[in-house]
């Protein structure tokens, strides 16, 4: 799960850069998502050990899971707001579900990768008894 993580943290932070570089007033909210792949990368170099593994996929997951819940609960305003004449908006809308998507797809990802190492785990112990 490190590859997946730090390709989603540079994808995060791509589109974190790319959304405040894109928009005309620089928001600082813009780099939400390069702050949320800054730390799932960060967590990614902790899991990078083996010993530590299981605790840093937890917190890219945990990270995801608040970039998901956060860019999920502005789209349905962003959304509303697409009708207003405002420039920005159809930018923020696009950023916010983009980082959606990667966030979900990451968690999809991590959830999967979760339940394959407990099965191993117990596979393993089955062979140890």
């Amino acid at each position: 799960m490190i590859k997946p993580t730090i390709l989603t943290a540079i994808a995060l932070i791509v589109l974190g850069v790319m959304g405040y570089l894109s928009s005309t007033t620089h928001s600082p909210t813009a780099l939400i998502p390069s702050v949320l792949g800054l730390l799932m990368a960060i967590s990614a170099f902790i899991g990078a050990s083996e010993k530590r593994r299981a605790l840093g996929m937890h917190m890219a997951a945990v990270f995801a899971l608040i970039g998901l819940t956060g860019a999920a609960m502005r789209l349905p305003k962003s959304a509303q707001a697409l009708t207003n004449a405002d420039a920005g908006l159809p930018l923020a809308f696009a950023c916010q579900a983009m980082m959606a998507l990667a966030c979900a797809l990451y968690l999809v990802l991590a959830v999967r990768s979760f339940a394959q190492a407990r099965r191993w785990k117990k596979a393993e112990a089955i062979r140890r008894s």
